[in-house]
């Protein structure tokens, strides 16, 4: 298959993908409070790992990269990240309870809505997504 066949496919699937990189199954959780997390997952077929830098969108005023890390007691804590990695030949998922992305200040979305966000990573550069706002609490 060629290489536009293959980007064509990708985005009819409702993927993103750049050099290496793709991007599927974006969400946004149903904002409370002005915030939201980002969900989705990257696949890297590239030939190193690449890193997710930052994040962004019109739509927010700060974006965070947030991990969750459940104690022995079964108490949970989330701490910023600098950066999220994903391995060659690997995937990287973002989900409730796990990596994240938190939106701040974000203006008001209703659930079905879709917000751009744009995405850096070290190697594949920018990446333009689009997430769907989805109810609290819906399946991943």
């Amino acid at each position: 298959m060629t290489r536009a066949w293959l980007l064509l496919a990708l985005l009819l699937a409702g993927c993103v993908a750049t050099e290496g990189l793709s991007v599927a199954e974006a969400r946004i959780s149903e904002p409370f409070a002005n915030s939201a997390a980002l969900y989705f997952a990257a696949t890297n077929h590239g030939a190193e790992p690449d890193r997710l830098l930052a994040v962004s969108a019109d739509a927010v005023e700060e974006t965070r990269l947030h991990e969750v890390t459940i104690d022995g007691n079964g108490f949970a804590t989330m701490t910023d990240a600098d950066e999220f990695v994903v391995e060659t030949d690997a995937d990287l998922v973002l989900e409730p309870g796990s990596r994240h992305v938190m939106l701040l200040g974000m203006r008001a979305f209703d659930v079905g809505d879709v917000v751009e966000v744009e995405l850096v990573w070290e190697h594949a550069g920018s990446m333009i997504i689009e997430a769907e706002v989805v109810p609290a609490g819906a399946g991943w």
